[in-house]
């Protein structure tokens, strides 16, 4: 601890160099070269102090930004299917209905509160399934429209006597 030397100590070491040594020194490039390096000193001491006050403004930001970030709820993990509703599932891709149609009747019983195995007979879904089975298809069997060809008039030699009548 005694070898350390402050930067207060330092600044004043440059000071007693400015305003005492240097009037003393005769040859001018000597004086001029001190100047020029007690000028770099204070140059270099005034930028790792801005640098400085910069790192702590930075770690002080990066501490309240910590902290608002432990602030924020975790997201919620995906919902897990229970074996029953796996089950429900997979008896009704058996009984021939498709993905779509199992994600409708999983949007109904999630908005009336019952559970798939439940919903899976509600005529009201069985109807709307039916509807959906006849719509896709009715547009199945739907043929695509033709590009039909043109008619083109045969290329009759005519009089001008008759091509003026049939004017």
């Amino acid at each position: 601890m005694e070898n350390e030397i402050t930067e207060l100590e330092l600044e004043s070491d440059d000071n007693v160099v400015e305003t005492e040594i240097i009037p003393q020194v005769q040859d001018e490039a000597v004086r001029q070269s001190l100047q020029t390096e007690i000028a770099r000193k204070k140059h270099w001491r005034e930028k790792f102090q801005k640098k400085s006050d910069e790192t702590a403004k930075l770690a002080e930001d990066n501490k309240t930004l910590q902290e608002k970030l432990l602030t924020y709820e975790k997201p919620q993990e995906p919902k897990s299917f229970s074996t029953d509703e796996i089950e429900a599932r997979v008896d009704l891709r058996l009984a021939g209905h498709s993905k779509d149609e199992i994600s409708h009747m999983e949007t109904y019983a999630k908005g009336q509160g019952k559970k798939l195995s439940e919903v899976s007979n509600d005529p009201f879904i069985l109807s709307g399934i039916e509807g959906l089975r006849a719509k896709a298809k009715a547009a199945a069997a739907t043929p695509p429209p033709s590009n039909s060809s043109p008619t083109v008039k045969l290329n009759k030699k005519v009089s001008f006597e008759e091509w003026r009548q049939g004017r």
